[in-house]
């Protein structure tokens, strides 16, 4: 979804510069800054989509997700256990 509109925005832009007119005139160097706000929107949902994916990756790690019954598969003491869901609650606050 987010490809799509920077898809649009940048069509948006092309236009905007192949067609100026007096409501609507972008320079050369507005329309830099417009494809680099892109680019970097685009970069930011692939870092976040990635950084998701490694969260869910690590809760796997910490607590066995898919073992046996799921209980405590690695034995790790009450106090680990706690450590381990301080961690994950905190990176589970990424969004």
């Amino acid at each position: 979804m987010v490809a799509l509109q920077i898809l649009i925005l940048a069509v948006q832009v092309q236009i905007l510069i192949a067609l100026p007119t007096k409501e609507n005139i972008m320079d050369n160097e507005t329309a830099q800054v417009v494809a680099h706000l892109a680019v970097s929107v685009k970069n930011l949902t692939d870092e976040k989509k990635e950084l998701k994916e490694a969260i869910s990756n690590i809760h796997g790690i910490l607590f066995s997700i898919g073992g046996p019954l799921n209980d405590n598969f690695k034995q790790y003491s009450k106090e680990q256990l706690v450590t381990f869901t301080r961690i994950y609650q905190e990176i589970q606050g990424v969004d």
